[in-house]
């Protein structure tokens, strides 16, 4: 049953308060900006650290972080978001004047049918993430978005950018809308949860259109559902899963618009590549991808989407102004040249590097598809390769458009990694592998449209089999990947070794941590103990890690009484 639902003109892109919403983050910016401009460096340093003086590696912030010369950079982006708040602002003031008060509303139609595998879709993600979630102990990598970036003030959280490990948005959304919560880290898998229900059911949606059947489509998502990357950064409290929702929602407002020319999904497109970015910067694979597919995109088919490229430099250059913060106070370097996006200096040359690169590759391949082999033959490079033969499948246009942004996504990707010299961790290909599985289940839906067979039956029955088979395949063997390949270490054997190295500590006792102390303080916190994360020497122990140099106040005060891996504890004399 169709249903028909109006929604307020108000709610929807474009309308007055869109505009008006956009002229007030303008201002917003251009008040941060001329206060950054017309402050000294010594005056926002000291405002910065009376926001919360004590977090991550706080007295090395003003030495490797916020210095002068980052101040002066500073200066130059604050000058340069003047100017795209002062465009921005004019550009919505306009559309404000031009829009007018409205009362109508635009009318919408549901398909009541879809209700059902809508509501198994979420239950399903509530069971799958359940799941993990009850078999995955905490992560450092959780753990350290937690305690050094959701538990700090909001402004910190944006403006330091101490490691890649602050996904700028989410510990940003963990932070603000969970503040009440002293447990960052289950607060941060709800919301990676919330991301996994929506990348599923918008998927679903999706699916249901190119496949032209919902249960199909269910069948489809629930396969992409449990794939391992996917299903295992559910229940992180890390930003990827909302990054994965993010770049499969860029590329259904990207079909979607290619199919309608509808310009609501370019303001889905937009906001989804501010998302991802915002997330994390590695969404530039992503989207970088995106741009070469539509350029070759107007070139064979002789269009000017002018529009397209209109949104998507407005995307740009509001994600510099989400930057802004971290770029004022941590600077370029921190984000775009750290250790880990830096180049390999074993290889010298892209030549070098290439030639290292795609033999290691066939360790990522594995993890796309869980290891298919059969009888000591792999089938991960075959099924990698299998979503770019949709470019031969002519007779169907989205099989090519699908084909050709795949074939773009991987060109790009190797093209990145070959000049930067350097291979992301597998995690920032959430998306990647995510999309290549996709292709494999559209490949198969069109070769099941290909058989001579007239009953549409034995088709939707060979398609359903194939798309069982691989969420078998996945779940089958996900609690084996999840012992040490979401982070490349056991994870719950060091939860275990460490949480039993600190049960000597009295529950209830006020404990201390050094910066890289932060882990055993946190599972010293779930035992109930009182935790600071600033050392004032009145705390009854102090936990550190070996390579860190004792603090004075400890040195004096604090005896050493337990090793623990690479831990040492110490407690008041």
């Amino acid at each position: 049953m169709i249903k028909t639902f109006k929604v307020p003109h108000y709610w929807l892109p474009g309308s007055r308060w869109y505009w008006v919403v956009g002229l007030a983050l303008c201002l917003i910016v251009g008040g941060f900006s001329c206060a950054y401009l017309f402050s000294g460096y010594h005056q926002l340093a000291h405002w910065f650290i009376n926001l919360n003086g004590c977090f991550y590696r706080n007295t090395q912030w003003g030495t490797d972080f916020f210095t002068p010369r980052i101040k002066s950079d500073g200066n130059m982006y604050c000058a340069l978001a003047i100017g795209i708040s002062l465009l921005g602002g004019l550009y919505s003031a306009r559309h404000i004047r031009a829009s007018g008060r409205s009362n109508g509303s635009r009318q919408f139609q549901i398909d009541t049918a879809d209700a059902t595998p809508v509501l198994i879709c979420i239950v399903a993600c509530y069971a799958l993430w359940r799941w993990g979630n009850q078999m995955a102990m905490p992560a450092y990598d959780e753990v350290f978005s937690a305690q050094n970036v959701a538990g700090i003030h909001p402004f910190q959280a944006v403006a330091y950018y101490m490691l890649p490990n602050n996904h700028l948005l989410f510990n940003l959304l963990n932070n603000v809308f969970f503040s009440a919560f002293t447990d960052k880290v289950a607060t941060g898998r709800v919301i990676s949860l919330a991301a996994y229900t929506g990348f599923v059911v918008s998927g679903f949606f999706w699916l249901k259109h190119i496949l032209h059947s919902r249960w199909l489509g269910l069948l489809g998502v629930l396969a992409l559902s449990v794939q391992f990357p996917a299903w295992g950064f559910s229940f992180q409290a890390r930003g990827y899963e909302l990054y994965l929702l993010a770049e499969w929602g860029l590329i259904i407002s990207l079909f979607s618009y290619l199919a309608t020319a509808g310009k609501h999904w370019l303001y889905l497109n937009a906001l989804c590549a501010i998302t991802g970015y915002f997330c994390l910067p590695s969404f530039l694979y992503i989207h970088l991808a995106q741009c070469l597919f539509l350029a070759c995109y107007m070139l064979l088919f002789k269009k000017k989407e002018v529009l397209f490229w209109k949104y998507q430099i407005a995307a740009l250059l509001i994600t510099f102004l989400c930057y802004l913060p971290a770029l004022c106070f941590s600077g370029l370097d921190a984000i775009a040249h750290n250790s880990w996006v830096a180049p390999m200096s074993s290889y010298k040359t892209a030549l070098a590097f290439s030639g290292w690169m795609f033999p290691y590759f066939g360790g990522y391949l594995t993890h796309i598809f869980s290891d298919v082999h059969l009888g000591g033959f792999s089938f991960n490079l075959i099924l990698l390769l299998l979503p770019a033969t949709l470019l031969l499948d002519k007779k169907n246009k989205l099989s090519v458009l699908y084909g050709g942004f795949y074939t773009a996504m991987w060109a790009v990707f190797f093209m990145i990694a070959i000049a930067m010299k350097r291979l992301p961790f597998e995690r920032n290909l959430i998306g990647h592998y995510s999309i290549t599985l996709m292709g494999v289940i559209f490949v198969i839906y069109r070769f099941t449209q290909w058989l001579p067979v007239k009953i549409n039956g034995i088709r939707y029955f060979l398609f359903s089999v194939a798309t069982i088979l691989i969420g078998c395949h996945f779940i089958s063997s996900n609690g084996f990947y999840l012992k040490n390949t979401l982070y490349e270490y056991e994870v719950n054997a060091d939860y275990r070794a460490i949480n039993n190295g600190i049960s000597d500590i009295p529950t209830e006792s006020s404990v201390a941590v050094s910066d890289e102390g932060f882990y055993a303080g946190y599972l010293c916190k779930m035992r109930g103990c009182r935790l600071s994360k600033c050392p004032t020497g009145t705390e009854d122990y102090f936990v550190k890690q070996h390579s860190e140099p004792l603090p004075a106040i400890i040195a004096m005060h604090y005896a050493l009484v337990k090793t623990n891996g690479d831990y040492e504890i110490y407690k008041r004399k």
